[in-house]
């Protein structure tokens, strides 16, 4: 899955783009699916994925608009179906792209292991924290979703805190590069805002469907 850092990049690249009225409850949507949970089988619901082995997600989006469709004027729903696209768009696209310009065979196992796309993460962490001026000053709230485990929130804020707090860019990343993860990183946010200001307007093919 992505870190935790390129999801609060999409989500503060979002927030420069369109007003939404609880920044916080946004920018905590976007980490929500990662960081209100406790198990692998909770973080499938989380991510309306039945991926059994959870090493790629692949969200469900159309089963997340059919539960929380009509919830989409809420500024943490709104996060957490960012967060969704964003895993989405990163497994669909990304990573396909990615593994065919450096040339190697995509192995999930290879790509996922700590060695591989986690450690990718670490080091390009502190560069995505100063490009996009990131903190993990949040606080938790109630999310009223099922599928998530709120009272972990906290716990799971801190969580992020103490990541951003040892940031720091060392070594060679071997799958990922920060200029072609910026480009993802932009792109994603755009498409976003683009489907939340159909939605606001009440039109788009979510809005269509599942709201009405």
């Amino acid at each position: 899955m992505p870190g935790y850092a390129i999801h609060l990049a999409v989500g503060k690249q979002i927030l420069n783009n369109i007003n939404i009225s609880n920044e916080n409850a946004f920018l905590l949507g976007c980490l929500a699916p990662d960081i209100m949970t406790t198990s692998i089988s909770q973080k499938q619901k989380s991510h309306f994925s039945n991926d059994i082995d959870h090493i790629s997600d692949k969200p469900n989006i159309e089963l997340f608009m059919k539960k929380y469709g009509n919830r989409m004027e809420e500024p943490f729903i709104q996060g957490v179906y960012a967060h969704l696209m964003v895993d989405k768009w990163f497994y669909s696209d990304y990573l396909p792209k990615l593994t065919d310009r450096i040339k190697i065979k995509f192995s999930k196992e290879k790509m996922f292991s700590k060695d591989g796309i986690y450690r990718d993460y670490n080091i390009l962490n502190k560069q995505l924290i100063d490009t996009y001026n990131l903190n993990a000053n949040l606080v938790n709230i109630e999310t009223n979703m099922d599928e998530l485990e709120t009272d972990t929130g906290q716990a799971g804020i801190d969580k992020v805190k103490m990541k951003f707090e040892k940031a720091c860019a060392e070594g060679k990343t071997q799958f990922i590069d920060f200029d072609s993860l910026k480009e993802f990183i932009e792109e994603s946010a755009i498409k976003i805002v683009t489907e939340l200001e159909k939605m606001k307007r009440g039109t788009g093919f979510w809005h269509a469907k599942w709201t009405t």
